[in-house]
């Protein structure tokens, strides 16, 4: 119930870091991939998905060593990063949709 799809290997024509997982995991909510989206993942492959799918790539983990960070996101480098589900959690804290409201 809290999902709106969940998309594993091999549900796509093609896999990650192909932009169809993507596509098909957004299909049911109408929400086109784009700059809207927050691709959150753990791994160069996720942030390299994220870009081909014209999605924000957001870094989730621990960033390590910065030069091994760095060369390891290289080609694909995160737009954000946070440490831990918290930190992302805190940082969505008081964010609201902004929704068409009745006139009165």
């Amino acid at each position: 119930d809290l999902f709106g799809s969940i998309i594993g290997a091999g549900d796509a024509p093609l896999d990650k870091p192909a932009c169809e997982p993507v596509h098909l995991a957004l299909a049911p909510s109408g929400v086109p991939a784009g700059d809207e989206v927050w691709f959150v993942g753990d791994t160069a492959v996720d942030m390299e998905c994220a870009g081909n799918s014209g999605c924000v790539a957001v870094f989730l983990g621990p960033l390590g060593p910065a030069e091994e960070f760095a060369r390891e996101f290289a080609r694909f480098a995160p737009r954000l990063c946070f440490a831990d589900e918290v930190s992302l959690f805190h940082s969505l804290e008081g964010l609201r949709i902004a929704a068409p409201r009745p006139s009165s």
